[in-house]
C-alpha cells in the first residue's frame, strides 16, 4: 500500500495538476453489490478507478522513462503516422525521445496493446523509475514480451498489486452501477438513453477527443466509459479458437451505440491482446490505501497543501 501512496504523490509532483494526472480517482464503494443482468459488476471490496482514460501526455512520460531502446515495443509508429495517434519519436535506439503532438496531450492514448497497458501499470506500481526493467513485474509478471505469469490459472493480476488494469467486474461497476440506488443504468452516463452530445461514439467526431470533454459522467463520476476509446481490462476471454483474448469495454469513437450498453454478454468486444488499434486505449484502477487506524490516506492535493503549510511555518520561525 505504501508503494501506491508514493506513486500517487510522485505523479502529482511531476505534473503539478490533479486533472492532468492519471491519479484523479473515483472511489467505488458498496462492496458486495449485486451483479448486472449479464453477470458482471459485483465487486466485494472498495477500490479506486481513474476518472479519465490514460492520455498521450501520461503515456509519453512513461515512454521517456523506460523506452530509450524500446525492446518491448511499447511505442507504435502508428502513434505518429496516424491522425488518431498522438505521440512522435525521435533519435535512435538507445537514445529515443518521445513528444506529444500539438493539441493531443489530453486525448486518450491509442495504438497501445494489452501488454503495453499492463507494463504501464507495472511502472506505476514500481514508483515510475527511469529503469526499463520496472515494467516487467508488479501487477503482472512478464516471462516474455507477449506472455505473463498466470495466477491461479485464471488471471494475470498478482495478489499484491496496488495499481492494475480493471477487471470486467471493476470496470462495469464503475461505469454503470449507482451505489446510492443499487441499480445499473443502461449507459455509462447515469441514464437509460444516450446521444452523441453526451459521448464520443458513432463516428460523430471522427477521432478521439480530450478526456472529460463530455460533461455527463457515470454514476461514479468517471468520464468517457462510453465512447472515445475502447478500454482494455484484465479479465481473460477465450474466443472460439480457444485463444486467450481480452475484452475491450465501452465503445470507441467509431463504435455503434449497441456497443455502449451494459447488457453485452461478453462485456464488450474481443481483441487480440497484441493488437495496436486506433480506437483502443485504457484506464487504470487501484486498491484503496488505508492507514493503520483504518482512515483513508489523504489525496495528493491535501498532502501537498499540508507540506506547504509546514514549510511556511518553519520559515516564519526562522525569522
Amino acid at each position: 500500500m505504501k508503494r501506491l501512496f508514493f506513486v500517487i504523490l510522485s505523479s502529482f509532483l511531476l505534473t503539478g495538476s490533479a486533472h492532468a494526472t492519471l491519479f484523479d480517482w473515483q472511489v467505488i464503494g458498496d462492496a458486495g453489490n449485486t451483479v448486472n443482468s449479464n453477470g458482471f459488476g459485483r465487486v466485494d471490496y472498495e477500490y479506486k478507478i481513474g476518472t479519465y482514460e490514460v492520455t498521450n501526455a501520461q503515456y509519453a512520460t512513461f515512454l521517456n522513462a523506460v523506452a530509450k531502446s524500446d525492446s518491448n515495443g511499447l511505442y507504435s509508429t502508428l502513434m505518429s503516422s496516424s491522425t488518431h495517434g498522438g505521440i512522435t519519436r525521435s533519435g535512435s535506439s538507445g537514445s529515443y525521445t518521445y513528444s506529444v503532438k500539438a493539441g493531443y496531450d489530453q486525448r486518450p492514448v491509442t495504438y497501445v496493446n494489452w501488454y503495453d497497458s499492463a507494463r504501464y501499470v507495472n511502472w506505476l506500481q514500481n514508483g515510475m523509475q527511469s529503469v526499463a526493467s520496472t515494467t516487467e513485474s508488479g501487477a503482472y509478471v512478464f516471462i516474455g514480451q507477449y506472455d505473463v505469469q498466470l495466477v491461479g490459472g485464471v488471471t494475470y493480476r498478482q495478489p499484491t498489486a496496488d495499481v492494475f488494469l480493471p477487471s470486467a467486474d471493476e470496470w462495469y461497476k464503475a461505469a454503470f452501477y449507482d451505489p446510492n440506488t443499487g441499480v445499473y443504468f443502461t449507459y455509462a452516463i447515469g441514464d437509460y438513453t444516450i446521444t452523441t452530445s453526451e459521448a464520443n461514439y458513432a463516428n460523430s467526431v471522427g477521432t478521439t477527443t480530450a478526456v472529460g470533454s463530455y460533461a455527463t459522467p457515470s454514476p461514479n463520476d468517471t468520464f468517457d466509459q462510453n465512447g472515445n476509446v475502447w478500454e482494455w481490462n484484465d479479465t481473460l476471454y477465450e474466443n472460439s479458437d480457444g485463444l486467450a483474448w481480452r475484452d475491450v469495454f465501452g465503445g470507441g469513437w467509431s463504435a455503434a451505440e449497441k456497443w455502449l450498453v451494459n447488457t453485452e454478454t461478453n462485456g464488450g468486444n474481443e481483441f487480440d491482446p497484441i493488437e495496436d488499434n486506433q480506437t483502443v486505449g485504457f484506464r487504470i484502477a487501484s486498491v484503496l490505501p488505508f492507514d493503520n487506524g483504518g482512515a483513508p490516506i489523504p489525496e495528493p492535493s491535501t498532502i501537498i497543501l499540508g507540506l506547504i503549510a509546514v514549510t511556511l511555518a518553519a520559515m516564519r520561525k526562522r525569522k
